[in-house]
């Protein structure tokens, strides 16, 4: 896909890294979203986003920046967490993502904020190790 198509279509959002992505096994590779999906997550998440006060891809780049789990998705899909610990119910946002192959990117499909409850289902492939201070 030349460069051209994909600004076009598709807004860069991040990057998992090398030291990330080698340790859970997966692709180290560019992080983008095509703009239908960003319409997708504010459509279906409208709510969620409102009481955040997040807009579709502000939502994405949080989560691609502080993500600190991985958990496998369904199929070839992954799962890009941002879990906080310390709040009274744990705040989980996710970015399910698909590596395309013929693209060579990671691709976000859908973002939302989410129980971790239905995260215990999931297996775990990668855990932000603690910082000893």
């Amino acid at each position: 896909m030349k460069k051209e198509d994909i600004t076009s279509l598709y807004v860069r959002v991040g990057r998992i890294r090398k030291g990330v992505a080698d340790e859970a096994g997966v692709k180290c590779a560019d992080v983008y979203i095509a703009k239908h999906y960003l319409n997708h997550i504010r459509d279906r998440h409208k709510t969620e986003l409102k009481l955040l006060g997040l807009s579709p891809i502000l939502m994405v780049k949080i989560v691609l920046d502080n993500y600190n789990r991985i958990y496998q998705g369904s199929e070839e899909s992954i799962l890009l967490v941002y879990f906080e610990e310390k709040a009274k119910s744990h705040l989980t946002a996710a970015l399910t993502l698909n590596y395309i192959v013929k693209k060579g990117f990671w691709e976000v499909r859908t973002a939302q904020p989410r129980s971790s409850d239905n995260l215990k289902k999931k297996k775990e492939i990668w855990k932000k190790k603690k910082r000893i201070r």
